[in-house]
């Protein structure tokens, strides 16, 4: 069933919640804000008003963040202050990682590019959140690796009759200028194609992965966040799926998630033949 929802920033004030429930919206999805060079999360002034009324009002809620991060170090700083601004709220939405036509993107590397959004991407879903990329169809084609993006889901900005992006996406972002009761001036409309609410309610609020995919391949543990991300990176760059997990104090390098031993122990074998230790375990 196709629902009907908005997203909102610091640039609109005095929204009524109330009416733009009544006007047939079905969900918001709220900037939380944006993030500096070095992935410090600036939160939007009116961030707390607006998804607190949202909430208020009966709309299902997801939030984004507006990136100016240059690293994936940068990204996943966001995403663990991303985790921390919304903690005090109920999620029935994704958390999407916003990339755009900034000049550090445009005249860097598509590599380092993609590298950034799965580094945020990652650390939203290891934390138990549904993560998202929202970009433009064209900025998707043009400045990222798809291919290297296919376990994310998207939200895409095509400002059309139609979007034709030829990459599967949950969110269509169809204008900027829409119009709905209850908030001055335009705002950007959107058409979501998946129930997030039931798929988000699906999942354990501690960490859902874990309850459906149990294990991983531990490939190491460390004292310090820093020094696990150090084998995390390296790892990553031969196309596996990494994230941290916490135990007993120490940072555990994480690849991969399964729903059986046999199939974890698959990717250690292969982890083995390209010099990387690692042993089964759950994460």
């Amino acid at each position: 069933m196709t629902k009907n929802g908005i997203d909102v920033s610091y640039a609109q004030n005095n929204v009524d919640w109330q009416k733009v429930k009544a006007s047939g919206i079905d969900f918001a999805i709220v900037r939380v804000g944006w993030c500096y060079n070095n992935g410090a999360l600036k939160e939007d002034v009116h961030f707390k008003k607006h998804i607190s009324g949202a909430l208020a009002a009966g709309l299902d809620v997801g939030v984004y963040l507006y990136s100016y991060a240059t690293t994936a170090e940068a990204a996943r700083r966001a995403a663990k202050e991303v985790i921390e601004a919304v903690k005090p709220y109920k999620l029935s939405y994704p958390i999407a990682f916003d990339i755009e036509y900034e000049s550090i993107y445009t005249g860097g590397s598509k590599q380092v590019n993609t590298d950034i959004c799965k580094a945020f991407l990652d650390e939203i879903e290891a934390a138990g959140y549904y993560a998202m990329l929202y970009c433009s169809k064209d900025f998707l084609d043009t400045y990222l690796y798809p291919s290297q993006l296919t376990a994310y889901d998207k939200w895409i900005a095509q400002y059309a009759s139609a979007c034709t992006s030829k990459h599967a996406h949950g969110i269509w972002q169809y204008t900027s200028t829409g119009r709905v009761d209850g908030i001055p001036g335009n705002i950007d409309r959107n058409l979501s194609y998946k129930d997030y609410p039931v798929i988000l309610a699906g999942m354990k609020e501690a960490n859902p992965q874990k309850n459906n995919l149990p294990y991983t391949v531990r490939c190491g543990s460390f004292p310090s966040t820093a020094q696990a991300n150090t084998l995390k990176e390296t790892i990553s760059k031969k196309g596996y799926f990494c994230f941290l997990s916490g135990n007993g104090g120490a940072s555990v390098v994480c690849v991969g998630k399964f729903a059986t031993q046999a199939e974890a122990q698959k990717t250690a074998d292969d982890l083995k033949k390209k010099g990387f230790s690692g042993s089964v375990g759950t994460w």
